[in-house]
Formats: structure tokens, sequence, C-alpha cells
């Protein structure tokens, strides 16, 4: 077992890592004045005027259906200041503008914040503010003083919701990772959980319990699901079924964002797909809603040695079972010059009759970037 649990202090060999979904018909009706008519006019009211918004069509999704950006990486290395190294997107739209939460740190310092930056077509980025809007707790003895990374936001119930993967020294020691938690009226300023909102239930014990959560929980990927926050997020534990450890999809929701549902596994790699012990599991999922369906986004681990090399989907009826899985990736390392190295961390959000997935990636120089991907429906 000693050897899987060094396997999982490799959970992350590169650091890092929405609120309005815009889509569907919208019909405008239009009524012309009405003229000024004399007692006993034979005059009629016009017909209104009708204009249909075009709907997308999802029988038009599938795995080859997102053409990459030619601009990819949309960013790279030192966009927004010198030394940046941008990972894990997270993207919402309001209105007309883009709003993206990534985790950089400088010059590969090992200290990760969060940013944000905004858009006008989700291509060209710019940092507003300048600053990160979520730092490490500067508190030394801190659950999550050393780095904080993988944001995922949403908006529910008035308030914007920050979940992240923070950890209190070495990004190595994997088993100290966790989930945090905070709020925002803007999506700047932020006001954190006083403690963790989720951990890994046994990670020091070297004989492995079964539970699909004992050694790491990270990477969360939230979204605005039946009126809940359903908060998906990676797991590292031991599977009977493989006789080994495993990197699965775990489920949390919650109503308020204050009291969660008990932590369950959802999704376990197909060992049709992707059988151990050639491939360790899931990563950094990410969940977008439409045609009725729960739709998740996420990288693919290689095991030996441990990387993330596949981006893939699967989707559900409610969420939580029944998953079918694609039978072939959307994306792989090789297809770009800019991941030849690893890609990862997709995020999807619908607008209007695009699904826009932005992903991130590096090769061997390194660059470390985000790029954009759009299926049109």
């Amino acid at each position: 077992m000693s050897d899987n649990i060094n396997m999982a202090k490799t959970f992350r060999a590169i650091l890092f890592r929405p609120p309005i979904i815009v889509g569907f018909s919208i019909l405008l009706v239009t009524m012309a004045a009405f003229t000024n008519c004399s007692r006993g006019s034979s005059d009629t009211l016009p017909a209104p005027t009708v204009s249909i918004v075009k709907a997308p069509d999802f029988n038009l999704f599938s795995p080859n259906c997102f053409i990459a950006s030619p601009s990819n990486p949309v960013l790279t290395r030192d966009s927004g200041f010198t030394g940046s190294n941008w990972n894990d997107p997270s993207v919402l739209k309001l209105g007309n503008q883009y709003i993206m939460y990534a985790s950089s740190d400088h010059f590969f310092d090992g200290k990760i914040s969060i940013y944000r930056l905004t858009s006008s077509d989700g291509l060209s980025w710019v940092l507003n503010p300048s600053t990160p809007v979520f730092s490490p707790d500067p508190n030394p003895s801190a659950w999550d003083h050393k780095s904080v990374e993988t944001p995922s936001v949403i908006y529910f119930k008035g308030m914007y919701h920050l979940f992240y993967t923070g950890y209190p020294a070495d990004h190595n020691d994997v088993l100290s990772f966790k989930i945090g938690h905070a709020v925002s009226a803007d999506g700047i300023a932020w006001i954190r959980d006083q403690t963790y909102l989720l951990a890994p239930t046994d990670p020091l014990n070297s004989i492995p319990s079964l539970a699909f959560n004992q050694y790491v929980v990270a990477e969360p990927g939230a979204v605005v699901y039946q009126d809940k926050i359903y908060l998906y997020f990676s797991a590292l534990g031991a599977h009977a079924r493989v006789g080994t450890v495993v990197h699965t999809i775990g489920l949390a929701y919650s109503a308020d964002g204050v009291s969660w549902s008990t932590p369950q596994m959802v999704l376990f790699p197909d060992q049709t797909l992707y059988p151990h012990p050639l491939w360790k599991g899931f990563s950094t999922p990410s969940a977008t809603v439409f045609d009725s369906k729960v739709h998740l986004f996420f990288d693919v681990i290689q095991t030996s040695p441990w990387k993330q090399l596949r981006i893939h989907h699967s989707t559900s009826p409610d969420g939580i079972s029944n998953w079918k899985t694609d039978l072939q990736p959307i994306f792989s390392y090789s297809d770009f010059p800019w991941t030849s190295e690893e890609i990862r961390s997709p995020n999807v959000l619908l607008d209007g009759t695009s699904l826009l997935m932005w992903f991130a990636g590096h090769n061997n120089h390194p660059t470390l970037g985000i790029g954009q991907a759009k299926c049109p429906l």
C-alpha cells in the first residue's frame, strides 16, 4: 500500500487549476402603435410582429464538436503580469462580459492565489482588478496558509460562491489538501468560511478503508441544479474493484451553501475506456446543465508518470446516477503544441447557441496557459 500512498502524493504534478447560463429560445413580441380611430371606423389593429431568436440544437453536441480557437493559448506565461503561470479557469457571463477566475503563482514560487479577469469576447483577457481577489490565509496555522487554487465560482441566491483547493505547506503533500468555501456580494471581495468545507476521511492511515475519499479531496467544480449547489470534486481512495487507489469524482450538495449532504462517489472511471493500471482515473471536474441533464467535464490521469492527458465528458439525468460516458475524449494532450505535456481543467459555459470551453495545459518549455474552444449548436 505504501506505493499507492506515494502515488497519491503525486496528485498534483503541476499546480493550480459560473453565474449565469445564457441560452435557450427567446420570444420577442412587439406591438405596432395603435392608429387614431374615429367612432365607427372600420380600421383594425395591426398584427404583432414576432422575432424568434434561434434556440440551441443539443442534438449537435458530441465529443468532436469543439473547435479550438486559433488564438490559443488565450492566456500564457506572463499574461497579466510578469511571472504569471495560468491554470484552472472558471468562467461566468454577466450581460456581455465574461468573467474568469483562474489561479497563478509568481515565477513558480509555489504560492498560488486566485485572480479575476474580464473579457468582451472570451479570448482577450485583462486582470480586473490587477491584484489577486483571493489569497492564502496569512495565519501561519491556517489550513490554507500556503496556496489557494482550482477556483470554481457560481452565483446562487444573491451571492457569489467560491470553492477552492487549499493547503498549508508544500503542494507535494497532497494528503493535506482540502476544499474551502467563500462568499461575496460582488465577486471581488470575499469572506472565507471559518474552516474548510471538505477533507479526506483518513489520509495518514496506510491501511485502506475503501472510502472513496480517504486520501485526497480537491479540485471542486460547482453548479446550480434544482435550486441547490451541486459540488463535484476529485477524490482518491482504494477500491475493491481494481485493488488499489483510484481517482474518482465525488459529490456533495446544499440548498443554502451552509449545510451539506454527506459526500458520495458518483463517477468511477469506465474500465473499458480507461483501465487500471494504465490510467489512474478522473480529476478536475466541471459541471454545467443543459438539455435537462447534468454534463460533467473532467480530465483523465495517466498512472505512470502521473499526468493529465485527456479531457472527457459524461452526462447524467439527475447529476448523481446513470452516467453515460462518451466513447472518445474531447481533446488529448497531443492535439496542440502548447499542451504537449498535459491538458486539464476544462470549464464549459452555454452561451446562446454555443458551448464555450476554457481549459488549461502546458508544454515542455514550459508554456503554462489557458485555451478556449467552441461547440456550435
